[in-house]
């Protein structure tokens, strides 16, 4: 998330990933199993953050994330928790790694020149910009009762807080992690997703890409 954090991020331990309240598709255990791989293959310890097990790490915005009513939402508030308690990179499930090597990143959007995704954030455990993300997001999230959660607990949160606060991070462009936007997929239908030999042929010099689970709707389309 931050430039100095190169060195130290690549000694931390943890990958989380919050899953979306039901039993994942195949397809979406193909994109997970990428992220095993490379803890595997980098020394990273996997792990699944879900329904079974998120409860344990909620302490600071409890209320928020039993109040958020979407699922994206609630992922948005625990992340946070996560990467402030126990260091690590978080992915989204809908995150494909396309087997490259990586550090630690706040991506950027591609449709919006000042929007942070949120979906791949890597933090050392204690972080002091994951800490102040954390303390301002109930603010965010009482404050704007009818916002969606890409505005009070996520992206948009983000992009007020990092860019207000910490001027001095540095902001990955958007092709390294994000090189579509969701549904916006050249070439293709939005809920057909490629391979990953596919996504490196397309995008040679992205890391990473979303798929867009829940924003593409692809909960109805994929089993």
């Amino acid at each position: 998330m931050h430039s100095d954090l190169v060195d130290r991020i690549n000694g931390l331990a943890q990958n989380a990933r919050v899953q979306h309240g039901k039993e994942a598709p195949a397809a979406v255990l193909g994109w997970m199993a990428t992220f095993r791989t490379w803890c595997a293959a980098n020394g990273f310890e996997y792990m699944l953050w879900d329904n079974n097990n998120i409860r344990s790490v909620l302490t600071e915005n409890s209320a928020v994330f039993d109040a958020e009513p979407q699922y994206c939402g609630k992922a948005d508030v625990a992340r946070l928790e996560i990467l402030y308690k126990y260091g690590g990179i978080y992915i989204d499930s809908d995150m494909v790694d396309l087997g490259k090597d990586f550090g630690p990143f706040v991506g950027q959007e591609k449709e919006n020149a000042r929007g942070l995704a949120n979906s791949v954030i890597g933090s050392s455990r204690g972080n002091l910009i994951t800490y102040t993300l954390l303390k301002l997001q109930p603010m965010f999230f009482w404050g704007c009762p009818t916002a969606h959660p890409f505005e009070r607990t996520g992206p948009l949160m983000f992009d007020h807080v990092l860019y207000s606060i910490f001027s001095h991070i540095t902001i990955f462009p958007f092709y390294v992690f994000f090189p579509f936007f969701w549904g916006h997929t050249p070439g293709q239908a939005a809920h057909k997703p490629m391979t990953v030999a596919e996504y490196n042929t397309a995008y040679p010099l992205s890391f990473t890409v979303q798929c867009g689970y829940s924003t593409n709707n692809l909960e109805t389309t994929l089993v």
